[in-house]
């Protein structure tokens, strides 16, 4: 004889279940660097990603943009094109004035130009553990190169514009990175196997958002 367990909620975690908000909200501020075209590069990038994201979660995410002058490093990697030949723009290569200078926000965003070099990664995304100190606790933060010819506003795999596709990656990336650690140990933000384009691996990992994550997070930020 097989055994089934059925788990079932107690009466105080179905209401508070019913009572979730449809749009549970994320504040994130991009740093725009290097003189980059705020409307191509930004503007039409992050509303497709920010409506995905809200369209497939309980999840809103608002970004306010920054645009500075303030002059930054690169940080070098080994790679294949060389030792130490590839970049990132990481949060210690950026003047600690520029990070006063922005408000406490869930999570961060640098677009900025490789100057010529190959970047390390088309985005790439730091967690709790290195993230920006702000507010009395680490925050995520994202880093993306929007000059390499991939970065572009044509359609990829679902998405309306492949910077889009970029955006919303590192987002979902930086979602999980918060999520996954104390108070919240949510299940990682997987995709299911089996998945034929971009937009569809993206949808299957906000999907694994589960009524208990969403509960956590919305107790945890009133």
């Amino acid at each position: 004889m097989i055994g089934v367990f059925v788990f079932v909620l107690s009466p105080v975690c179905v209401k508070a279940v019913e009572r979730l908000p449809k749009n549970i909200k994320w504040k994130a501020t991009a740093i725009l660097f290097d003189g980059i075209d705020k409307r191509e590069k930004y503007s039409i990038p992050i509303k497709e990603a920010v409506d995905f994201i809200s369209s497939y979660s309980r999840f809103k995410v608002k970004f306010s943009g920054k645009v500075t002058d303030s002059p930054h490093t690169y940080t070098f990697y080994d790679c294949a094109e060389g030792p130490q030949a590839c970049v990132l723009v990481n949060q210690w290569d950026i003047e600690q004035f520029v990070w006063d200078s922005v408000p406490t926000r869930d999570f961060y965003m640098l677009l900025w130009d490789t100057a010529g070099n190959p970047p390390l990664l088309a985005g790439g995304t730091w967690g709790v553990a290195d993230g920006v100190y702000k507010g009395g606790l680490n925050r995520p933060y994202i880093t993306i190169p929007v000059d390499p010819w991939w970065y572009n506003n044509e359609p990829f795999e679902g998405f309306s514009s492949r910077a889009a596709q970029i955006m919303t990656h590192e987002i979902i990336n930086a979602i999980n990175a918060k999520l996954e650690v104390e108070p919240y140990n949510c299940s990682p933000l997987v995709a299911d196997p089996g998945t034929t384009s971009a937009s569809e691996s993206e949808a299957s990992r906000l999907s694994k958002l589960t009524d208990d994550c969403y509960l956590k997070y919305v107790e945890s930020n009133p």
